[in-house]
């Protein structure tokens, strides 16, 4: 403020007049000009003012008067494009229920979607869309579709197949208009105006369908549609079509047709309160009647009928509800002929178990269908070997899947195995148990495991699964309630349920009690050792972590019967005991350094390999020096070993916000804690200082010098720390990965792998790469391929075969058939391979 006026000064002189008091002063001037004026000519103002004011009353109308012609242009605009777009939007609507295509109409796609939205509030015009969609529906459809039922021609019906096709494909390009009206707040908001495409299909069904559902209409209306449009749109099922790989357009057509009307038949059924389910079970029956005729007739390809099979039992499983008793009367002999059909021969048997057994879980309506009606015509469909062989192949693949996404199993992917495994063992006794024994099938399940290699893998996946599950069920208990009973019943009923959950998986593993065992020690070994809970407490249980480490403890042995040595609960009640002396220690050190010692009883402990030595500063050799004082009387055997270190570094001396929490190694440490009293150190000082070799200590200084980094270069080739370092973060912890092996020429020793061994390793790899990348591909095209490969690779694949007797066709043969046994791949259409996912 002093610098404004002192500038003010400058430019108005030290001897002016303020600027404020200036104008004040020229003020009274001006007022007594005006005072003398006014008592020259006062009669004359008075007209003047008078004229002033009409005018400017006349200017204020006259731009009022302008404004409502501007508003009134504004509104008309406005109005002229409504009528436009809603115009616009009729015209459409007409063209595309004239059978126009997209691009055939005068406006784009996403013109018609925008005059859509600007209409979407309209209420005045969703009411006149509601007469709209009547009128178009009572003019341009029903009257066609009641005529041609009153047609009985056998051609006629076929024409009426196509208009139904037709009028589908209209009404799916009416969507396009209707899409955002289906989102108004004005449009369809009862129930009589429900969305375009099921308000429609009620319509066509309520004028076509629906006389099979009126008990009270005649007689040839019901004779028509059992006999006319019911053959017709059934006729994919009794008609024998060649199969082909890829489907024909012709076969695409009939499954498109199909869908088609069962999605008419759910939409009635939700829709039409008057629906009865025996008249479907009428519809049925004829169809089932219709179809058993003609399978009696024409069985030789009993495969094909078996994939429409499995398409009507997904549909009738959307009308679970629907199906009662009356409908499986017939539904179950047309599918029992079908398995008779099936039984001609064995190729027909087993594509026909293959299809009904794709999925077990997610086709359990099929499963449940085989296992009936085996029992209950007491036919041999071989059911259990079917599913024994879908448990071995799905089990199989989902093993193999699960060990290549998680090579190192950890919680999150070891939770994801346990859960996968359970769920499946679930479903299975959900499914099966009616069936056959649970036994068997984890007999089954034992056998897959044992046969990959899979058991150790499972072993540890469940090891960590238990330790992570019980420490939830712990922190769950502890935050649900504050009642120390509540808390335990609630501990003790989810600990039960995990129970149950490993107890089914133990029964996966037989024998590998043991192992889990010994997994789950060694992972809480190194999570006491390791983990964040050596720390200064006051009480006994003021470190939770302690605490839940405990009960999970007790828990393995008590609840899951697992053998767990007592030195684990030695090990926790030592860190407890070193947690309070540790608190002891802190409270009456007065050193600058926080240091968390952990006292160990050395025979409980598994002891560390020793490592890199380092020179630490005498200062923090002092702090452990005198707690190792302190604990003469305490039966402990003493050695310290440094894992984790917290420093807190000023990076700028000018600046106290520069102050920032360091956690990095015990070897990046005592590289910032030499910078003691020092702002320069050279690399040999700072070697001679640490004690470290040059080229580790040379790989720890990469992790920390840098523009952004901790420490910088200086021009002398020297280190500092860098005083322009910032970071948003409270602590910041330092990666500490140092690579300590050393690299080494490899030489040959005599004992490698044989040339044979190699090549066969090589291909194995290249196929596996290839059909993962590319699938499926020809059989000759692979070999092709793989040549190249060799040649590229510069093996000589001529003289190895030579040497073993064989050729190249029949070696990757073999090699291809090693792959589709463990399920690597899959051989498609006799001469084509394809990886599996």
């Amino acid at each position: 403020m002093s610098t404004i006026l002192r500038n003010l000064e400058d430019f108005l002189g030290k001897d002016s007049t303020p600027l404020v008091e200036t104008s004040l002063n020229l003020e009274p001037n001006l007022v007594d000009e005006q005072v003398i004026v006014a008592d020259a000519d006062l009669d004359k103002s008075d007209d003047e003012d008078e004229q002033i004011r009409n005018y400017r009353e006349r200017l204020k109308r006259h731009d009022q008067i302008e404004d409502g012609h501007k508003r009134r242009r504004h509104n008309i605009d406005i109005h002229d494009h409504m009528m436009d777009s809603q115009n616009m939007l009729l015209r459409v609507l007409s063209m595309i229920l004239h059978g126009k295509k997209e691009y055939e109409l005068p406006c784009s796609v996403a013109y018609i979607y925008n005059i859509s939205e600007s209409l979407r509030h309209n209420s005045s015009f969703a009411s006149m869309m509601y007469q709209k969609e009547d009128e178009i529906f009572d003019t341009e459809i029903a009257s066609i579709l009641r005529e041609r039922n009153s047609m009985r021609d056998k051609e006629v019906i076929k024409e009426f197949i196509k208009s139904f096709t037709d009028w589908l494909a209209i009404l799916r390009r009416l969507q396009i208009v209707f899409t955002i009206f289906d989102e108004s707040p004005n449009f369809r908001t009862h129930e009589e105006k429900r969305r375009i495409i099921p308000f429609w299909i009620t319509k066509f069904g309520r004028v076509v369908l629906e006389p099979l559902f009126n008990s009270d209409s005649d007689s040839s209306d019901k004779h028509f549609m059992e006999n006319g449009l019911m053959k017709c749109f059934l006729q994919f099922f009794v008609t024998t079509y060649t199969f082909y790989d890829p489907p024909s357009e012709q076969m695409n057509e009939d499954y498109t047709l199909v869908n088609d009307f069962f999605d008419i038949l759910k939409v009635i059924s939700d829709n039409t309160k008057h629906t009865k389910p025996l008249n479907l079970t009428s519809l049925f029956k004829h169809a089932a009647a219709m179809f058993v005729k003609e399978f009696d007739n024409t069985y030789e390809e009993p495969s094909q009928f078996v994939s429409r099979l499995k398409f009507l039992l997904l549909k009738l499983r959307d009308f679970k509800d629907m199906i009662c008793v009356e409908m499986r009367m017939h539904i179950d002999p047309l599918l029992c002929s079908i398995c008779k059909g099936c039984l001609t021969s064995n190729f027909a048997k087993q594509n026909f178990l293959e299809i009904i057994f794709e999925d077990v879980i997610e086709f359990r309506f099929q499963v449940e269908f085989v296992y009936s009606v085996q029992e209950k015509y007491r036919l041999n469909l071989h059911a259990w070997e079917s599913t024994k062989s879908f448990i071995e192949k799905k089990l199989t693949i989902m093993i193999i899947r699960q060990k290549r996404e998680t090579r190192t199993l950890k919680l999150y992917s070891a939770g994801q195995v346990m859960a996968d495994l359970i769920n499946f063992s679930k479903n299975l006794e959900d499914i099966l148990a009616k069936y056959v024994r649970m036994s068997s099938v984890a007999l089954v399940i034992q056998n897959v495991l044992k046969r990959t290699n899979s058991e150790n893998f499972v072993a540890e996946a469940l090891a960590r699964y238990m330790h992570h599950e019980l420490i939830n069920v712990f922190n769950a208990a502890e935050e649900s309630s504050e009642d120390k009973d509540l808390s335990i019943s609630l501990r003790n009923s989810e600990v039960e349920k995990l129970s149950l959950h490993c107890s089914m998986i133990f029964s996966m593993i037989p024998g590998k009690r043991n192992l889990v065992t010994a997994i789950y020690e060694n992972i809480l070994r190194k999570e006491l050792l390791y983990g964040s809970i050596i720390m200064p407490t006051r009480l006994k249980n003021d470190c939770i972590e302690l605490v839940r480490e405990e009960f999970a403890v007790r828990c393995m042995g008590e609840k899951f019967s697992l053998n767990v040595n007592n030195s684990l609960l030695i090990m926790i009640h030592d860190l407890q005991k070193s947690n309070l002396e540790l608190y002891k220690f802190v409270s009456q050190s007065k050193s600058q350094f926080k240091a968390n010692f952990c006292c160990l009883k050395k025979e409980d402990w598994t002891k560390e390999l020793p490592g890199e030595f380092v020179q630490l500063p005498n200062e923090l050799t002092d702090v452990a020096c005198r707690y190792q004082k302190s604990l003469n009387k305490q039966n402990f055997e003493w050695y310290y070993q440094l894992q984790r270190v917290t420093l807190n570094v000023l990076f700028n001396e000018n600046d106290s916000h520069s102050l920032k929490e360091i956690e990095c190694s015990s070897y990046q440490a005592a590289i910032f804690l030499a910078f003691q009293n020092r702002y320069v150190i050279s690399l040999k000082e700072l070697q001679s200082i640490t004690k470290m070799e040059l080229q580790f200590l040379e790989e720890n200084l990469k992790l920390l010098v840098g523009k952004r980094m901790l420490l910088c270069h200086t021009k002398n080739k020297t280190y500092e720390i860098n005083s322009k370092f910032m970071s948003d973060k409270k602590v910041i912890k330092l990666h500490n990965y140092i690579n300590k092996k050393k690299k080494f020429q490899l030489t040959r020793t005599g004992i490698e792998r044989a040339d044979f061994e190699m090549m066969h390793m090589r291909i194995t790899c290249f196929i596996t790469r290839k059909l993962k990348a590319d699938s499926p591909i020809e059989y000759l095209k692979l070999v092709e391929d793989i040549l190249h490969y060799l040649v590229e690779s510069n093996v000589n694949f001529k003289q190895i075969l030579t040497c073993h007797n064989t050729d190249i066709h029949a070696f990757i043969k073999k090699i291809l058939d090693e792959l589709t046994g463990e399920v690597y791949i899959r051989r498609v259409n006799e001469n084509y391979y394809e990886y599996i996912p």
